[in-house]
């Protein structure tokens, strides 16, 4: 194996041209690049992902594509192309590659640019061009310069664990080579730097745009918020609230204190009406005095509601000081006037009641000046508290529209914290991606290490070391395929194996008689059947006063094992030696056939009976016309113990049995049980013979193989086994 595959590496392998490598090396930053967050974590599954792309992009057919059609551009724009550039022999194929009308079209002298868009679009036009022919078809004569195939050849690998990233070409042109390789880096840096950029600016346009939309929500809510406030008048709703509660309390406070005043004035009222000894009708008649008590009443209502309002300040506008000087004036003016009105109600008292004691003695101008004074407190604290229901029922009209403006204000509120929320993570999503952006900008800014360089010495031939790694894959390989069957073979194959599957003593072996091995192998299969009947004597002569014959019963558990060519070789062996031994051999319809010839009288076959339980060997059907006490041996074959009647009384009567086993079979559960069976009916002797086994593994049971063979052979196997001094005696 190892020649064959030499020799076919040595036909087909074409090395007449010889090839020109370049290289250029990147640094591209993606392992330990700066980076704009100013982490010192590094993801090396991201890491190794950034390599996987900057790799697949460089295998992409597009980028293959623009890279052929670039250094085309390249060759066609110029006026002459140099041998530097290109070889001669390619030149002179490279004139007559694109047609002269097509050249027309695309080519624009000088402008390497305007000639690679033009060719870009004639290509992509259809799938039937002279270009997309040049770039596809495995027909094209330069296919191995300008196809898609070929610039599957550029290799990109990272060198270890750097930033580094090395880039190589290889073909028969050194020129193109240089300049492919040129302009593939050209390529690969802009595509990457387009890509990148493209996926960065998408993102951060969309969340400017979004933040955008958020702000403008954010306004329009925030507006509402204004003018509903606006128009209520409200500056800080909740310390408004708070000041708000704690004039109500201050408000019920005063109220009932005033509640508190008028009922110890009517008290006072009262019992001064009562001491001078009036009822209170009888005042309350006068007409000029009760007059007097209604514009006592009505001032004191005005003084009143100008304190209350002074102290409660429930309107925004009375904090102006205007308003305030206003009601400051008008108070002083109320309060002359009342007490104007407390001297002449004085008087008209005095003048209504001019008695100068009481009943009891008690003078009435104390008396009635302090029930006038209870009647004046009495319409002041009534007017007061009258007041005071009215700007209750203010308040409440007040809270209620409170009440509602706060849950409105509440709901603006959470929808303006909401959207400003979502707007303050759109302004940091913006953020990251212009630091994302910025990143990507720096990554991809791949900068050129080692620019590939002009290959002037063509790379060595490969053809040995390709000739030696063949070699030994074809031995590897074969070996391998041996070793494997090996282990797969579950055949007999060896004496070990049948002593180990059998669990019978192994008598002999014998190998495959084949018409071309019998010249070679004669004195190997003397020593085999003389080994065997060696065996059999040995047997014989275990058997204390046994009277001829002794009987040997060759078996198999299956069919075809080779039962009846090797009982006839051993029994010939046996007549040689002096020994009459009689062999007799179930008839078969099928015609065997034998490579030795065994025809001789004391072979003879038998037609199995149906009684052949019970038959035993004397009988007629059995052994003819012969006598059984002329032989020393008998050798009996029985048909195959499976799927047969077995001759279970001959099978005791005999004094030895011989189990035939085929080599190249597997042994299975159906052989062992039969052979368990077999071994419980017979009481004698039961060993194997292993048949058609190889060779070689019989060198286990006679020891080294009679065979021819060389010195280099002998020195060879002497080596295999260590045998480096085996002539030392």
């Amino acid at each position: 194996m190892p020649i064959i595959v030499v020799a076919m590496i040595l036909i087909f392998m074409n090395d007449k041209q010889s090839n020109y490598v370049t290289t250029t090396t990147l640094y591209t930053g993606f392992a330990s690049g700066y980076s704009l967050k100013n982490s010192d974590r590094r993801d090396f599954y991201a890491i190794k992902t950034k390599f996987d792309n900057l790799f697949e992009n460089i295998k992409s057919r597009t980028t293959r594509e623009e890279i052929i059609l670039k250094t085309l551009a390249f060759y066609l724009a110029q006026d002459t192309i140099i041998e530097k550039d290109m070889s001669v022999y390619n030149q002179l194929k490279f004139v007559v590659l694109i047609p002269e009308e097509l050249l027309k079209k695309v080519v624009v002298k000088n402008n390497e640019l305007k000639t690679y868009e033009n060719l870009s679009n004639y290509y992509k036009q259809n799938f039937n061009n002279e270009i997309y022919y040049i770039l596809n078809s495995a027909e094209s004569p330069f296919i191995n310069y300008f196809g898609l195939e070929q610039l599957s050849s550029i290799e990109a690998r990272q060198e270890g664990t750097s930033d580094r990233v090395l880039i190589s070409y290889e073909t028969t042109d050194p020129g193109i080579c240089f300049h492919t390789t040129r302009i593939a880096l050209e390529v690969i840096m802009s595509d990457v730097k387009t890509i990148k950029s493209a996926e960065s600016d998408d993102v951060v346009n969309y969340f400017l745009q979004e933040s955008k939309l958020a702000h403008l929500k954010l306004d329009q809510a925030e507006a509402e918020l204004s003018q509903l406030m606006t128009k209520h008048n409200v500056i800080n709703y909740y310390e408004q609230t708070k000041w708000l509660a704690s004039r109500k309390e201050d408000f019920e406070v005063a109220y009932q204190g005033e509640k508190l005043k008028l009922a110890a004035a009517q008290a006072a009222e009262k019992e001064a009406a009562h001491k001078m000894g009036i009822g209170k009708g009888l005042i309350l008649k006068k007409q000029e005095v009760f007059e007097m008590r209604q514009k006592l009443r009505a001032l004191s209502s005005k003084i009143a509601f100008i304190e209350i309002n002074e102290s409660i300040q429930l309107e925004t506008d009375s904090n102006s000081s205007e308003n305030t000087n206003k009601l400051k004036n008008d108070l002083v003016k109320y309060n002359k006037q009342l007490l104007g009105l407390k001297e002449d109600l004085q008087l008209k008292v005095e003048q209504l009641y001019h008695m100068g004691q009481t009943s009891t003695g008690i003078k009435i101008e104390n008396i009635a000046t302090t029930w006038l004074e209870a009647v004046i407190a009495v319409e002041e604290y009534s007017a007061r508290i009258n007041q005071y229901v009215v700007f209750n029922k203010e308040f409440e009209i007040t809270y209620t529209e409170f009440a509602n403006l706060g849950s409105q204000i509440k709901q603006m509120e959470r929808k303006i914290s909401v959207l400003e929320k979502d707007y303050l993570d759109l302004l940091a999503s913006v953020n990251d991606s212009k630091l994302i952006k910025q990143n990507i900008a720096m990554s991809t800014n791949l900068k050129i290490v080692d620019p590939p360089f002009y290959p002037v010495n063509a790379e060595k031939s490969k053809k040995r070391m390709i000739v030696i790694l063949g070699a030994l894959a074809g031995f590897i390989i074969t070996l391998s395929i041996l070793i494997l069957l090996e282990f797969l073979d579950t055949t007999i194959k060896t004496p070990e194996r049948a002593k180990e599957l059998t669990g019978l003593y192994l008598a002999g072996g014998f190998p495959l008689l084949t018409k071309k091995k019998i010249p070679q192998y004669r004195s190997l299969y003397s020593l085999l059947t003389n080994q065997l009947a060696t065996y059999i004597n040995y047997n014989y002569y275990q058997v204390k006063g046994k009277k001829d014959p002794f009987v040997v019963l060759f078996f198999s558990t299956r069919k075809k094992e080779g039962k009846t060519q090797l009982c006839q070789l051993i029994a010939r062996d046996l007549r040689i030696a002096g020994e009459p031994t009689l062999v007799i051999s179930p008839k078969s319809a099928e015609q065997e056939n034998y490579f030795l010839n065994h025809n001789d009288k004391d072979n003879i076959e038998y037609v199995i009976p149906k009684n052949i339980c019970d038959i035993k060997l004397t009988a007629k059907e059995i052994i003819a016309e012969n006598k059984p006490e002329e032989y020393r041996y008998i050798f009996f074959e029985i048909p195959a113990i499976i799927g047969s009647d077995l001759p279970i009384q001959m099978m005791r009567d005999a004094d030895l049995s011989l189990l035939v086993l085929k080599a190249n079979r597997n042994w299975n559960k159906a052989d062992v049980m039969a052979l368990e069976s077999y071994s419980n009916i017979v009481d004698h002797q039961v060993s194997s013979i292993l048949n058609g086994a190889d060779v070689d593994v019989l060198e286990s049971i006679i020891g080294e193989i009679p065979k021819k063979r060389s010195s280099f052979r002998k020195k060879m196997k002497q080596f295999a086994k260590l045998q480096f001094k085996p002539n030392q005696f």
